[in-house]
């Protein structure tokens, strides 16, 4: 039986999670996980621990947080299920997919260079080029007609989305 808590906290700004690992990590025997930083300034600081650990490491940030105005939420989940272990674990693997993904991005996206571009995107696995056309935010596409679309209507979609853009 997995007996770790996990403790998150949610919070405004980088600094703001900076502090709140700091002041988790000295006030508890509890470990860092990572810190994932969300849209809209967001960033959340996740740690795993024992139970009484952990909720007093989120503890002791929530109180000099919530002083400083900084906080946002801060959430302890007492031995989670090991599906939410793999998508703490995923995450990590997630992010660094986007990361390559975001390689793909030419120089040099005009009209005559879209053949190579058409390339380097059919060589992509459809689930990358669907975490790539959501971080475009397409107009032409929905979220879920991403989710549900096929390769080369995303590879078209996504060399048009290049093509407007050096407009």
């Amino acid at each position: 039986m997995n007996r770790r808590a996990l403790g998150l906290i949610e919070v405004k700004g980088y600094l703001g999670a900076i502090e709140a690992a700091d002041i988790a990590l000295k006030s508890a025997n509890v470990n860092l996980i990572g810190c994932e930083i969300v849209r809209g300034g967001l960033v959340t600081v996740k740690l795993e621990g024992d139970v009484s650990s952990v909720k007093a490491a989120v503890e002791a940030a929530e109180d000099a947080l919530t002083k400083s105005n900084i906080l946002v939420v801060a959430h302890v989940i007492a031995r989670p299920d090991t599906s939410v272990w793999d998508i703490i674990e995923n995450n990590v693997d997630q992010e660094e997919k986007i990361q390559k993904i975001e390689k793909i991005e030419h120089k040099d996206n005009t009209k005559d260079n879209s053949a190579s571009l058409r390339e380097d995107l059919e060589s992509k696995k459809v689930n990358d080029l669907r975490t790539l056309a959501r971080s475009f935010n397409l107009d032409s596409m929905t979220k879920k007609q991403i989710k549900f679309a096929k390769k080369d209507r995303l590879v078209d979609e996504i060399i048009l989305f290049y093509q407007r853009r050096t407009k």
